[in-house]
């Protein structure tokens, strides 16, 4: 998945339910695509707005984060990721939100969003019908 959208240039937000899991997964990050310039955002980080900023100038192709980023950010033609979107950090409205992040716009209302799970739970199917009766409604407007 990550290959296809490197490979591809999309630009892509991985979230993560903990920042501990975040930060080991960007070392691999790193290891694996030493020329992929991404940041790594989450409430403990002081410089968390102007990694933002970077990821909004373009001037990072993807943004590790946590929920800090579920709600009242919108970038251009990004696709979303949740990693153990299963996790008890993730509720329903959560995971709607964090979806919420991906075509936001006419020209990329068809941005990938991706949940990443060890259980297929009630809370992920819940949320991905209220997702899909959502994006309806957007497209019958």
């Amino acid at each position: 998945m990550l290959s296809s959208l490197i490979k591809s240039q999309t630009r892509f937000m991985l979230f993560f339910p903990r920042i501990p899991e975040m930060l080991q997964f960007a070392v691999s990050l790193q290891k694996k695509w030493p020329n992929l310039k991404f940041v790594t955002v989450s409430s403990k980080d002081s410089e968390r707005l102007k990694k933002v900023q970077q990821f909004r100038e373009e001037r990072a192709s993807a943004i590790l984060t946590t929920t800090i980023l579920e709600r009242g950010v919108t970038f251009h033609k990004v696709a979303v990721i949740v990693i153990d979107a299963d996790s008890e950090e993730f509720s329903k409205t959560a995971l709607i939100q964090i979806a919420g992040r991906a075509g936001r716009f006419k020209d990329a209302a068809d941005d990938l969003v991706h949940f990443f799970y060890q259980y297929y739970d009630q809370k992920i199917k819940s949320a991905c019908c209220q997702i899909k009766q959502i994006n309806q409604q957007a497209v019958n407007k």
